[in-house]
């Protein structure tokens, strides 16, 4: 038995709509421990008024139906296959583009992708890392990048009026040609991000004030909505609609095979006049005598030969 070596699934999305502006990106990633991207895909998007309306009191997504709006979207997929790289690069503008291309391993050997990124920078934090060093990227255009960064070390701050300790990481993008891109993310120690920003974009991602930063964060409790629910009108209604369809379905299916309702009366009946100390065994050995015999599976009739010698194991049962 082979144990399945760990790998993280990691999901992000940002969404913003200010001053008739709608943007926002959504990365899905798979990474191992090693922090070696396995498959990614990631969506950038953008849509705008060419006309300044301020006043405009549609909903957003009614802007991809006016002929004074520009949007453009990219799609970058890339994924790992036969020792090298697949990339998936598309665009959309007036026009759709589609480029495809691959990278050996020799030159992805150092590569962090965006989801391996936000890992890798959690990391950085909670382990107070100060220093800097390089490694490679895929820019959101399809091609190879230099990927520097450059960690301050834990320093205090004040984040919603707690006092904690932050990290803040520098990440510089370099494209092949030459063009510069950098990133600032403020982490906790614990690997909470705090806000990211990037050079020369005039929105900034800051996390949620009513969102308690202070300390180590709560683990996720996974019984919360046994907890809860009950309280929950939507949650009950869902439970009782359910419900009720499942006791449809059973009745349903009790008249249409009467033989059931036999095979319980029976049984019934047997637990009465017997009186067995452990209902549970009971039950099981009952109803174990309805399974079907498995027969041997070896056909020791056809193609008999007392002559031939078999390494194979034999399966009686």
């Amino acid at each position: 038995m082979f144990k399945t070596p760990h790998k993280f699934v990691v999901h992000l999305s940002t969404e913003f709509n200010v001053d008739g502006q709608n943007a926002g990106s959504r990365v899905i990633s798979w990474v191992d421990k090693d922090l070696h991207t396995l498959e990614e895909r990631r969506t950038e998007w953008g849509v705008h008024l060419n006309q300044k309306q301020t006043n405009f009191k549609f909903p957003n997504f009614r802007y991809l139906f006016r002929e004074d709006i520009s949007s453009t979207k990219q799609v970058l997929y890339y994924a790992l296959q036969d020792s090298k790289y697949f990339v998936k690069h598309q665009q959309n503008t007036n026009e759709t583009t589609e480029t495809r291309k691959y990278y050996p391993l020799s030159k992805t050997k150092d590569m962090i992708g965006e989801g391996a990124n936000f890992i890798l920078m959690r990391y950085l934090a909670i382990t107070k890392y100060t220093g800097s060093f390089e490694m490679s990227t895929i820019y959101i255009n399809g091609d190879m990048c230099r990927n520097i960064y450059d960690c301050k070390g834990p320093k205090p701050g004040i984040v919603n009026g707690h006092k904690i300790d932050l990290c803040k990481i520098y990440r510089t993008i370099i494209e092949e040609c030459g063009i510069i891109h950098l990133s600032v993310t403020v982490l906790t120690v614990y690997g909470m991000i705090v806000s990211q920003e990037w050079e020369g974009c005039p929105y900034i991602i800051h996390i949620n004030p009513l969102f308690v930063t202070k300390g180590k964060p709560v683990p996720y409790d996974c019984v919360a909505l046994k907890k809860v629910w009950e309280t929950n009108m939507e949650m009950v209604s869902k439970y009782l609609d359910c419900k009720v369809e499942a006791e449809f379905k059973m009745k349903t299916y009790l008249k249409d095979h009467p033989e059931i309702q036999d095979m319980l009366s029976d049984y019934l009946n047997s637990v009465l006049l017997l009186k067995p100390e452990n209902v549970m065994p009971f039950t099981v050995d009952y109803f174990m005598n309805f399974e079907p015999y498995s027969l041997p599976e070896l056909p020791y009739f056809d193609d008999f030969d007392e002559n031939k010698v078999t390494n194979e194991s034999e399966m009686f049962w």
